[in-house]
């Protein structure tokens, strides 16, 4: 029975008891009119603070911000939750242990474009490190149907512990603004992996902007977004002469959820600019006892927004004469959840992404490639997870040269705010 249907049952149930009462005192009609109102109000409480919830985040899933859970304390203690600041906090502690065969490139994260291509790539390489240990904290503010959040991990430097910024922004009604996940991508399509990068080919960016999310009906939603462009050249330095659009539609249901969106950019380098487009269709999908994830990205100058490419300056080469011309991206993932138990389940990921070939571009730099990984994962109970996973990578660079990377990273994750 849905909430509006509960509310409408106890509602008429109100007036129907309502007759008998009237041969009551008035002393006992009162009072049970009194704790009758108590529950409508209770139950209408119930309905607004899940309206609430299901708008907690524009991906539209409350546990956005962290998949491993949270958990909330009211601040100040109300009375039955039906007004005042509630604050939410979660946070974990993962501890990852990594081998690599042979040198990957990124110590951290298996970022496959690093993977070297002309040798050189090290010796076997063993090390611990838990910078994917995470904090955050929500404050929803009942009174005013208002949020903030606010979250950080550790991966802010290659070579050291350093906080990293992953979210930091408020909610007014169907309004967001500040800092966290791009609305061109989809964390809820992300697959569970060990490893923090995940397949190259999908879409993970953190940035500053603000989105407007548009309901249509139950089960679907348009979401708007101005975002922090972050041009990223080659040959030449970026201008940032207007901000990114990024549209999407989103559809959840009983068996999964479909996202595709649509950026716009226009890329400068101060005397020259393009406009280009790229899109995605992303989702999950239930299937035979399985969850599936899938993503899949194609279009001109978005190297930004790409897992395996970002921050390497392939939106775009600058010619000799200063022209501008963006280069085109495509590739895409499937992932396969299969649970064994209630506590033990493993996932199978592969993927592929291709750079266009460009004169422009060195011989040695990014030219494509393929991702893979399976994991087995035990939940010992509900704060303490461990798992081990292999991954293998291969990276092509725009001469054709190739190189092989193979990871086994094991981890133990501990939920201390759930």
């Amino acid at each position: 029975m849905n909430n509006s249907l509960r509310l409408g049952v106890l509602i008429a149930f109100a007036g129907f008891a309502a007759a008998p009462l009237a041969r009551a005192d008035d002393s006992d009609l009162n009072q049970r009119l009194e704790r009758l109102e108590q529950q409508v109000q209770a139950l209408k409480q119930q309905i607004n603070d899940r309206e609430l919830e299901s708008s907690l985040s524009p991906a539209g899933r409350p546990d956005t911000i962290s998949r491993l859970g949270s958990g909330s304390a009211a601040w100040p203690p109300t009375s039955g939750g039906n007004d005042g600041v509630e604050v939410k906090a979660h946070g974990f502690i993962k501890l990852d242990g990594i081998y690599d065969f042979h040198g990957v490139g990124n110590r951290d994260q298996f970022v496959t474009a690093s993977i070297p291509t002309r040798g050189g790539g090290g010796d076997d390489h063993f090390g611990f490190h838990a910078k994917q240990s995470r904090i955050g904290v929500e404050i929803l503010d009942h009174d005013s149907d208002s949020r903030g959040a606010l979250e950080v991990d550790w991966f802010g430097s290659s070579d050291g512990y350093e906080l990293q910024l992953r979210h930091a922004y408020f909610q007014v009604s169907r309004l967001y603004a500040g800092y966290g996940f791009s609305n061109f991508m989809d964390i809820d399509a992300f697959p569970d992996t060990l490893d923090n990068e995940g397949p190259g080919a999908s879409a993970y960016r953190l940035q500053a902007g603000v989105l407007y999310r548009q309901p249509l009906g139950e089960h679907n939603a348009l979401l708007f977004s101005l975002e922090d462009p972050d041009t990223e050249l080659y040959g030449g330095n970026g201008e940032n002469s207007a901000p990114d659009l990024v549209v999407a539609y989103k559809n959840e249901n009983d068996r999964g959820h479909l996202k595709l969106s649509l950026v716009g950019r226009r890329l400068s380098d101060g005397s020259d600019s393009r406009l280009v487009a790229a899109a995605g269709l992303t989702g999950t999908v239930a299937l035979a006892g399985q969850t599936l994830s899938f993503g899949g990205y194609t279009g001109e100058g978005f190297a930004h927004y790409l897992s395996d490419v970002s921050d390497s300056g392939y939106d775009a080469v600058v010619d000799g004469d200063g022209d501008v011309e963006p280069l085109r991206a495509s590739g895409g993932y499937l992932g396969v959840t299969h649970p064994w138990s209630d506590r033990l389940r493993s996932t199978w990921v592969a993927g592929s992404l291709r750079l266009e070939r460009n004169a422009l571009l060195a011989g040695d730099e990014f030219r494509a490639s393929r991702y893979g990984s399976a994991n087995l994962v035990w939940d010992y109970n509900d704060r303490l997870t461990t798992g081990i996973e292999v991954l293998r990578g291969r990276n092509q660079d725009q001469q054709g040269e190739t190189g092989y990377a193979t990871r086994v990273q094991a981890s133990l994750t501990y939920v201390f705010l759930k």
